[in-house]
């Protein structure tokens, strides 16, 4: 298979850019201004092609030939830039303003982060992973945060007087950081290979660039689970409580949505099942457990603490009957006798479902 070397990509970088500013040119000659936004889009690619370009040049510090047709790009796109109709700073900023929101980005973001947190307790979360359209999506991602310091880098923007609006989406793109982190981490190989290509430059600017490392799959799984385990223990050792039940009950519970109201009703459960629960949690947080979690492994810990806690959560049982009315009193006998591993009184509760 033939390399290519690194004029020959820098080359190939600097046709995509201008092929970029091409499309760019070709709508600008109908351009209204009439709020469809065709033009603000072809202009940012154009701007990201030309940036890209000029980082790549700085890195790799090619002939003056390439240097002096980079240069050309950048006042060829300003020049088109100036002709757009109304006020094109003024237009490019609005565009701008609403695509580095945190308004637009988050759901999306928690869309995809949801994604991997279903698929991780459906255990598919490798099948999710090894889907190339999903990787593409993550990668996107990373891109967006890329775009944005490219725009954010005089250097290499092709474009000024987007400071005021650039400042304010620092949010979206630390947002980005935060949630979908751990998931770059998967895909690092990929980010490196990139990085590699297309001769990012390693300074302040383009820092993040720099920051993954390959990460093995299984180190992944783990940090993902101790994370969700963090940010949510009591769904954690609910799932951990279910698979050690019978299929058939396991089910019904599931049936109820008691899941939706985990964390108020642990929030109302007896002194007993709170200490059984934090006792339940520490095995279930502890990381000498096996990545692909079955849960079986951890049975005899369970159980043993189940033993020495079943009498005293049977006579909390009885008394929270008398306490709660309804649907609000069959989550909590659940929770309680789930603690308590009465598979009977659980039989008792779920026979209507």
């Amino acid at each position: 298979m033939k390399i290519s070397t690194p004029g020959e990509k820098l080359h190939s970088m600097y046709l995509r850019a201008l092929k970029d500013i091409e499309l760019f040119s070709e709508v600008m000659i109908e351009d209204s201004d009439n709020g469809d936004q065709s033009i603000e889009l072809l202009l940012t690619e154009a701007m990201y092609s030309i940036a890209c370009c000029s980082r790549a040049v700085r890195q790799i510090k090619p002939g003056q030939g390439i240097q002096a047709k980079v240069i050309d790009l950048k006042n060829c796109l300003n020049e088109g830039f100036q002709l757009m109709s109304g006020d094109g700073i003024k237009r490019l900023n609005m565009y701008l303003s609403d695509y580095f929101s945190v308004t637009r980005i988050e759901s999306r973001v928690n869309s995809l982060k949801n994604r991997f947190e279903t698929a991780f307790n459906s255990k598919k979360l490798y099948e999710l992973i090894e889907d190339e359209e999903v990787e593409d999506q993550v990668f996107d991602y990373f891109l967006f945060i890329d775009r944005y310091a490219c725009f954010n880098n005089p250097e290499d923007c092709p474009v000024g007087g987007l400071e005021d609006t650039l400042a304010k989406g620092r949010n979206s793109v630390d947002y980005v950081c935060t949630r979908l982190k751990a998931i770059f981490n998967i895909y690092s190989k990929s980010i490196v290979t990139y990085r590699l290509n297309t001769f990012i430059p390693d300074d302040s600017v383009y820092s993040f660039w720099f920051e993954f490392q390959e990460v093995p799959v299984e180190d992944f799984v783990y940090a993902f689970e101790k994370k969700l385990f963090e940010t949510a223990p009591e769904r954690m050792v609910f799932k951990a409580l279910l698979q050690t039940l019978p299929e058939i009950i396991s089910s019904k519970i599931k049936k109820t949505g008691i899941e939706k109201n985990l964390k108020s009703l642990t929030g109302i459960l007896g002194d007993q099942a709170q200490e059984v629960f934090g006792l339940i949690a520490a095995v279930v947080q502890s990381p000498e457990l096996a990545v692909e979690k079955s849960w079986s492994k951890d049975g005899d810990e369970i159980e043993l603490i189940r033993a020495h806690h079943a009498e005293d959560l049977q006579k909390e049982a009885s008394r929270l009957q008398k306490e709660f009315d309804g649907v609000e009193k069959r989550d909590v006998l659940i929770l309680e006798y789930l603690l308590a591993g009465d598979e009977d009184k659980l039989e008792d509760l779920l026979k209507e479902l």
